[in-house]
């Protein structure tokens, strides 16, 4: 995963117009599929709350009551955090996009821009260069300031109180499930793309060291790739050079 080496110049790439709007590839219907059934299977979604007008309540007071509380987000996180009061506000404005696509998936379930966004930034984005932990509480505190303001909100209607809460929990609950799986899928790719760089700095060591002009640095290098590579060595010498390479190779196994 180069982007989570290569840190926030290549974050900056991923703006709202260069990711949001773009359809699921197969991978993230997939994914999205997967966490719809295990949602509706567990019974973390309940079918009772999932009513079109309590999800387009629930968005339209995410939109209404949630960049007000964005100041106090920021400066929790950044205190936590240690981020600079400087950036605080880059941060918020950063939520309230975010906000907005999740309050768009929540009053539509078919929108799944929030997700594809958040793929992208948990694998290539600033996010990825930091433990998972960090983005997820500061997701949990931004859903507690939202769920303390719905409270307060609709205090004086108890049974749409109790409803829309229901709704938050469960769609947050489910949003969790997501970002934590996005983040695994992230540091799978960046594994898999370290082993290959790998592989490819080996292979490309035991050409150097084989060809003629490296017999000298062969000694050098020698032992430490045929440790590496161990009887596979034999196999790709012997490919490369026929049955006298295959020789060789059986004559510098066992002596290092």
């Amino acid at each position: 995963m180069a982007g989570f080496a290569a840190g926030l110049p290549q974050a900056k790439l991923l703006t709202p117009c260069r990711v949001s709007g773009v359809d699921p590839d197969a991978s993230l219907t997939a994914h999205l599929q997967r966490i719809t059934a295990y949602a509706a299977g567990t019974g973390l979604a309940d079918p009772a709350l999932d009513r079109p007008e309590l999800r387009a309540a629930l968005a339209a007071f995410m939109l209404r009551r949630g960049p007000a509380l964005l100041e106090r987000w920021g400066a929790d996180l950044g205190r936590a955090f240690g981020i600079p009061p400087r950036d605080w506000p880059r941060i918020e404005a950063d939520q309230e996009e975010a906000l907005r696509r999740w309050a768009r998936h929540v009053a539509n379930p078919d929108d799944a821009d929030t997700y594809v966004f958040l793929r992208a930034h948990t694998r290539r984005g600033f996010i990825a260069r930091f433990p998972a932990s960090r983005f997820l509480a500061a997701q949990m505190r931004f859903a507690q300031l939202l769920a303390d303001d719905l409270q307060r909100e609709y205090a004086a209607d108890p049974d749409l109180q109790r409803r829309l809460m229901g709704v938050l929990e469960q769609q947050f609950a489910i949003r969790i499930l997501h970002i934590t799986d996005f983040f695994v899928e992230g540091r799978e790719d960046m594994l898999l793309e370290q082993e290959a760089s790998y592989r490819r700095a080996i292979d490309q060591a035991l050409i150097y060291a084989l060809t003629t002009e490296a017999r000298r640095p062969l000694n050098l290098l020698g032992l430490g790739i045929l440790i590496l590579l161990g009887c596979g060595w034999r196999g790709w010498h012997q490919e490369k050079h026929g049955e006298n390479g295959g020789r060789m190779g059986s004559f510098f196994l066992p002596r290092g």
